[in-house]
């Protein structure tokens, strides 16, 4: 079932049923918006297609609240597009194993009480290339890993021109609630269900509450670009 609401600048049709296209969604987030649940299963689908296996990893990027950040945040998304321009090198200087093949989302949130800006994102990646975010004798130390968390956080550090060794807290990703270590997913191109289940855990991504719709800068954007 899809609604429309009227936000400052535009409309936005939102999406109630607990399946998109025969996927299950997180119906736990209130209404989604529809249009990013369709990028969101297009960019799925394009990272399943690229790699028999492939490994995905969501995180959240967490904005200092000082006046040269707010100021950034308020003339636009510069501040995300330098992440993404930085994390590319940083994963070149990790030396991989074999092409990466980047694939992300990432979306906009704002808290409704302090205003405070969040990135929160998606990548998908050859699995050659990056097993996992980090390995077991560097977990304590990500800042200094060469590892794909270490290439994360560095390369959110030097978006907000935060020297080494970066604070861990400026990145935070899911983690185990039984291990307390931190997830990532490792997926075939053909389960199915895996698949399925990270489209599910993902379209939190697409929830209509906190997106600073109708603003002069994205809410929501995919590596796809057409």
């Amino acid at each position: 079932m899809l609604a429309s609401t009227k936000d400052p600048l535009q409309y936005t049709a939102l999406h109630y049923d607990s399946e998109f296209n025969g996927l299950p969604v997180d119906q736990g987030q209130g209404p989604l918006i529809a249009r990013h649940l369709g990028l969101l299963e297009d960019l799925l689908q394009r990272a399943r297609n690229a790699h028999d296996n492939s490994l995905a990893v969501r995180f959240d990027l967490h904005c200092p609240n000082t006046i040269a950040i707010s100021a950034t945040l308020n003339q636009g998304n510069g501040l995300v597009s330098l992440f993404w321009s930085n994390l590319y090198e940083q994963l070149f200087n990790a030396q991989p194993a074999a092409p990466f093949d980047l694939h992300f989302a990432w979306t906009r949130e704002h808290d409704p009480h302090t205003g405070q800006a969040t990135y929160k994102a998606l990548i998908l990646l050859n699995a050659r290339a990056f097993h996992g975010l980090y390995s077991n004798d560097q977990a304590q130390d990500i800042g200094t890993s060469e590892h794909l968390a270490g290439c994360i956080l560095r390369a959110w550090a030097k978006s907000l021109r935060i020297s080494d060794p970066p604070p861990p807290e400026l990145v935070s990703f899911p983690t185990d609630p039984l291990s307390g270590k931190i997830q990532a997913m490792l997926l075939n191109r053909y389960d199915h269900n895996a698949w399925r289940e990270l489209f599910t855990q993902s379209s939190s991504l697409c929830k209509y509450e906190g997106k600073p719709l109708g603003r002069v800068f994205c809410a929501f954007r995919t590596s796809n670009r057409q």
